[in-house]
């Protein structure tokens, strides 16, 4: 850690901008460029699940209209298990997804610092 002597009264005091002469730019592009990466990872990550317990609370929610049964913990239980057999089915591609956006702000996070 840098210090700045130079403080009147002896005091001393952190550098503010130490890391910063070591980082290449980071500016606008680079930054929209990482949350252009995120935004559609995010939507894949959790695109199957969300669809899965779409598709269930639809489905329940006709039956319901046709057969005229009001019971609101009806849809519970079907959309806990329709998930959770989506995670067991997707999981892989998920953690896939995942772990290679990783690897791409890794490689961001070594190219602005180099």
């Amino acid at each position: 850690m840098a210090f700045n002597s130079e403080i009147p009264g002896g005091r001393f005091c952190i550098k503010k901008n130490w890391i910063w002469e070591k980082v290449k730019a980071i500016n606008q592009e680079v930054i929209m460029d990482i949350i252009g990466d995120g935004l559609p990872t995010a939507m894949l990550i959790a695109a199957p699940a969300l669809i899965a317990a779409l598709i269930v609370g639809l489905v329940i929610s006709i039956f319901q209209a046709t057969t005229q049964i009001q019971e609101q913990t009806l849809t519970f239980v079907p959309k806990i298990l329709a998930v959770f057999l989506v995670l067991i089915l997707a999981g892989s591609f998920m953690m896939n997804t995942l772990i290679s956006f990783t690897n791409r702000i890794f490689s961001y996070i070594s190219n602005i610092v180099n």
